[in-house]
Formats: structure tokens, sequence, C-alpha cells
């Protein structure tokens, strides 16, 4: 063999073995990378099963009040009832209650969920409640509404049924109602006399997809609306109160009716908010209104976008999405879910 030839045949060798030490540091990384999103997956999948399908512990934690983040258990969203238990059916107070702009500590905090979840200091989440329906509401002039839908996606909503109540004050609590359809532009525009202040409904049933918005118009009183109780940021001198509701008919419309309940003042306050409980609660109740001396109080369900981590980065992280209802409203709840340590 030529001197050349053995020359090559070493230049060969040195790239094999210098390519073999290429791969072995580049093999665990891209190994350790896969099973990161295995075990990510795991989790974002065990947390999303909890969140959705358990009430949590105890079951009515999301409308009672007197029970606080330290009296929790266990966490979950899900709907809790005597007989039944739907899948994918989300409480309104349970999940407003991950609202940080509640009063006091009714508020869920991000530290106490991963604490519920056993999360630790290993994993962090994020989750997002998106609409499934996009609903815009406006007063065009003193006797017009005019009511935009467009999907998920952003696209229009062509022909969606639209029901819409204004609740306002005119020698007592007044409801008036309007229906109509979304023309080719998902606009649909209302005749509606009212007076302002007001609450604005307006409830749509898109091909069996249904959204609720509610809207407030002048001054109204600051308030929050969880479970049998008003919390006002104002004394409330009025013994009743009147809660709006929906009911979903045959025909895939939604109807929107009021019925007034005695309202008690509970002798407490909480972060200089007054309490009061009503004597009864209808299902499907949106909203709740009382007219007093100290103006027209409004308070509504008010469903967070975002619950979680407000980190921008996330590396690496997992996202899931699963359809649910909270209410008669339609929803995405989108869970993130990555790994702050090691």
């Amino acid at each position: 063999m030529k001197t050349y030839e053995y020359i090559f045949a070493a230049i060969i060798m040195v790239a094999i073995l210098l390519a073999a030490v290429f791969l072995t540091g580049i093999s665990p990384p891209l190994y350790r990378s896969t099973s990161e999103v295995e075990q990510l997956k795991m989790a974002a999948q065990k947390i999303m099963a909890q969140i959705i399908l358990s009430p949590g512990e105890p079951e009515d934690w999301g409308e009672n009040i007197t029970v606080r983040a330290s009296d929790l258990s266990s966490l979950g969203l899900a709907v809790s009832t005597v007989f039944t238990r739907e899948a994918f059916v989300l409480d309104p107070d349970k999940v407003q209650r991950l609202s940080q702009s509640l009063p006091g500590d009714i508020s869920i905090q991000p530290n106490t969920v991963r604490s519920l979840l056993n999360l630790g200091f290993d994993y962090d989440i994020k989750m997002e409640f998106i609409p499934a329906l996009k609903i815009e509401i406006r007063q065009i002039d003193l006797s017009g509404v005019e009511v935009s839908v467009v999907s998920e996606q952003g696209m229009p909503a062509v022909n969606a049924n639209v029901t819409v109540g204004a609740v306002f004050t005119g020698g007592g609590v007044l409801l008036k109602r309007a229906y109509g359809f979304t023309d080719e532009n998902g606009k649909c525009t209302l005749s509606l006399n009212f007076f302002s202040p007001a609450l604005l409904i307006a409830a749509v049933d898109y091909y069996g997809v249904q959204g609720v918005t509610v809207k407030a118009v002048g001054t109204v009183t600051n308030a929050y609306f969880i479970g049998r109780f008003l919390l006002s940021s104002s004394y409330i001198s009025s013994d009743e109160a009147y809660q709006i509701f929906l009911t979903k008919l045959p025909n895939g419309s939604i109807s929107i009716g009021s019925v007034h309940y005695e309202l008690t003042y509970s002798n407490k306050k909480i972060d200089n908010y007054y309490v009061y409980e009503m004597n009864g609660i209808e299902p499907y109740t949106v909203a709740v209104v009382t007219a007093s001396d100290s103006g027209f109080i409004a308070a509504w369900k008010k469903i967070p976008e975002s619950f979680g981590s407000s980190a921008k980065e996330m590396p690496l992280a997992y996202m899931l999405e699963r359809s649910v209802k909270i209410g008669l409203s339609s929803y995405t709840v989108r869970l993130w879910v990555w790994r702050v340590s090691w």
C-alpha cells in the first residue's frame, strides 16, 4: 500500500472518531428533550382532567364565599349537583373565583392552585378561557343597540339567533327584550328603548353554540355576584334584588328573564365591600341588579381571560385544549404547562 493511501485511511479514522464524539455529546440533550415533552404531556393531561372533571373539595367552594383558599383540600372547576354531574361543564362561580380582581381573599391565587395540584416548585401553569363566540354589544342611539358576533377564529357568525335584554330603573326595575338574527357581517341591529344607567345582556345561539355578554351603560356601582352573595362597594338600602337569568328554548333561541329575591345584609364587609345574601338563586343567573338610594347597582358573572403565571417566556411548554361549557356559554380552556426546574 502506498504512503498516500495510509494517510487517507488515517484521515477517515480520525473523522469517524470525531463524528462519534460529536454524536455522543448531542445524543443526551436530544433524548432529554423528547423525555421532557413526554413528561409535560402526561402532567398536562393529569392537570387538565383534575381541573375540568373534578368539582374540588369542598364541592360548593365556588358559590360559598365563606370557603376561602385555605379551606380547600383539592381544586376542581366542574359543576357539582346532587343527582348528576355533567362532563366538561364548569361552574361559573368557581371559574370567576380565579379572577385576581375579587376583593379580600375570595380569589384563589396561582401559588395556591399549584399547591392544590401538587405541582410544587417543579412546574408552572397558565390557563386561558376563550369564548367560542366573541360578542360585542353597543348602544348606537337612544333607541337601539348593535350586536356583533364572530367565532373564536374571527369569522363572522352569520344568521346567529340574538336576544338582547336591557335592565334599568323606571318606577322599579324593568326588563325589556329584543330579538333578531345576524347578517352576513355577523351584526344585528335591534330597536330597544331604555334609560341610562342600565345593564345590557346579549345572548346568542349559533347553530347550537351559545355565548353571553354583559355590559353596563352609564354610572353603575361596582359590585360582584358570587353564588347567592352580592358584594357592593355602596350600602344598599333596598331589601330586594332582581336576578337576570337565561333559559334555552326548544327552537334554539335563549330567553332572558328576571325574578326578584329578598336581599339581606350580612352585617359584615370584605375589603370595604358590603356583603348581602339572597334567599335563593335561579339556574343560569348571569346578573343581579338592585335600585338603592346610592344608585343603580349591578353585578354579573365575570369569567377571567387568563389565570396563572405572567411569565412571557415558557421554554418547552406543552399546550392542551378542551371544549367546555361555563353556564350556557361555550368556551375553550387552554392549558400551558412547563417545568421551572429539573
